[in-house]
C-alpha cells in the first residue's frame, strides 16, 4: 500500500464516507539499531528535555529552535513511496513552531504580561490576568500590528523559507470561548464569572471568536503553500488537520456541568466551525460528560477521544459514544488485544479510527491484520 492510498482513504473517512469500516495505526517490533537522530541530537547537545529552568524561551533564537525541530524529522516525505505496513497512518512530518510561545500569547495580544517556563526543547507560557475590571472591555481590540502578533508571524515566515516545503507547518490550536475568558481573567475568577457575570463573559468570549478566526486565517496564509508542496495531495491538504482546518478544544468546559457548555459554550464552537468550515475537536477525559451536547455540532471534521493518565478511558464506552456522536468521525486509543479482540468478535463502532498501541511482532503479521481491517463491516 502506497501512502498516497492512507491519505484518500483518510480524506473518505473525513467526508464520512466509511460510515461502517474501520481505520487503523499500528506498530511494528523493529530491533534497535542505536538512537534514533532525535536521541543522538538531544546526547549530542546535552539537551533537558524534561525539568523546566531558568533559560530563555525557544522563540528567541528561531535558528536553534529550527535544528531542533528538522532534527525530529524521520524520512523525507513522499506520498508515492511504498509502506512498510499497510495502515492508515500518513507518515507525514508536521511541526507546530508557534506552540513554543504558549498558551499565554493569546493575552498577550491584548497588553497582557507573560510568564515564561522553559526546558531545552518545549517553553510554556501563562499570561497574567488581562482583564481586571469589565470596564476595560471597551478598549480591547484584536490589533494585527501588535508587536506579539508579529512576533508569532514572523517565526513562521522563517520557517517556511528555511523549510522549503520538506515539512508541513501547523497554526497554533485556538483559545476562544471559557479557554479565551480563562487567559484574560485568571483561571478561578473565570469560572466565578460564567455563574455571576455571564453578559460581560459573552462579551468576551466575541472578541476572543473574532481574535480566533483572523488569527488563525493569518497563520494559514502563511503556511498554506508550503504545506501543499510538502503533502503533494491536493485533497488531502484541502481536508488535514495542519492547516485546512483548525484545532478546537473545550478543555476548560471539562471542569464545567454540561449545562455550562450547552448555554456558553457550544455555540461558540458551532460558529468557529461554521466560519473556517470544520476542525478537528479533542475532549480530554475530564471532558467526557460533554459528549452527548458534543455530539449535536454540525460539520465537525474529526472529534478525537483523548484518554489521559490515571482517568477513565474512552474506548470501553465507546459504543454509547458512537451513539450520541451520530456520523461524527472519531478517533480513539486502544490496546492491540482490544482491538484484535473487537475485530473478531464485530463489536468495534464504524466511522472510528482507532490509534492502537502495542507492537506486533512482525510486518507480515500487521499486514495480516490490515486485511481483516479492510474486511470489516461495522
Amino acid at each position: 500500500m502506497i501512502v498516497r492510498e492512507a491519505m484518500e482513504r483518510r480524506i473518505r473517512f473525513w467526508r464520512r464516507e466509511l460510515p461502517d469500516q474501520v481505520l487503523a495505526s499500528l506498530s511494528v517490533k523493529f530491533r534497535s539499531s542505536g538512537p534514533t537522530r532525535w536521541q543522538q541530537y538531544v546526547q549530542d547537545h546535552g539537551l533537558e528535555t524534561e525539568r523546566a529552568y531558568d533559560r530563555p524561551p525557544l522563540y528567541e533564537d528561531l535558528d536553534v529552535l529550527f535544528d531542533l525541530l528538522e532534527a525530529r524529522q524521520g524520512r523525507p516525505f513522499d506520498p508515492s513511496a511504498e509502506k512498510a505496513v499497510h495502515d492508515d497512518s500518513v507518515p507525514l512530518p508536521v511541526f507546530t513552531p508557534t506552540v513554543h510561545f504558549g498558551e499565554g500569547i493569546t493575552g498577550a495580544f491584548f497588553g497582557g504580561e507573560l510568564i515564561f517556563s522553559s526546558t531545552d526543547v518545549k517553553t510554556e507560557s501563562v499570561c497574567r490576568p488581562v482583564v481586571t475590571d469589565w470596564q476595560q472591555l471597551d478598549a480591547l481590540r484584536f490589533d494585527e500590528s501588535n508587536p506579539w502578533l508579529q512576533r508569532v508571524l514572523a517565526c513562521l515566515h522563517c520557517f517556511v523559507k528555511r523549510g522549503q516545503g520538506r515539512f508541513a507547518l501547523q497554526p497554533y490550536c485556538t483559545i476562544d470561548g471559557l479557554n479565551f475568558v480563562v487567559v484574560l481573567r485568571g483561571t478561578t475568577q473565570a469560572f466565578l464569572d460564567v455563574m455571576t457575570e455571564e453578559e460581560n463573559v459573552r462579551r468576551l468570549m466575541e472578541l476572543g471568536f473574532d481574535m480566533t478566526v483572523r488569527y488563525w486565517r493569518l497563520q494559514q496564509s502563511i503556511v498554506e503553500e508550503n504545506n501543499k508542496a510538502a503533502i503533494r495531495h491536493d485533497e488531502y491538504a484541502a481536508l488535514c488537520p495542519v492547516h485546512a482546518k483548525p484545532g478546537l478544544s473545550v478543555d476548560a468546559y471539562g471542569l464545567c456541568a454540561p449545562s455550562v457548555y450547552e448555554r456558553i459554550g457550544m455555540e461558540y464552537t458551532q460558529r468557529l466551525i461554521d466560519a473556517l468550515d470544520g476542525g478537528f475537536l479533542h475532549v480530554h477525559s475530564n471532558g467526557a460528560h460533554l459528549l452527548p451536547i458534543v455530539g449535536r455540532l454540525r460539520g465537525l471534521t474529526e472529534l478525537k477521544l483523548a484518554d489521559d493518565p490515571h482517568c477513565e478511558r474512552y474506548f470501553p464506552k465507546l459504543r454509547a459514544i458512537r451513539d450520541a456522536t451520530g456520523d461524527t468521525p472519531l478517533q480513539v486509543t486502544c490496546t492491540l488485544e482490544e482491538f484484535i479482540a473487537g475485530l473478531e468478535d464485530g463489536s468495534l463502532p464504524g466511522g472510528v479510527y482507532y490509534m492502537v498501541q502495542g507492537r506486533l511482532d512482525s510486518v507480515d503479521e500487521a499486514n495480516r491484520l490490515v486485511e481483516k481491517i479492510r474486511a470489516y463491516r461495522a
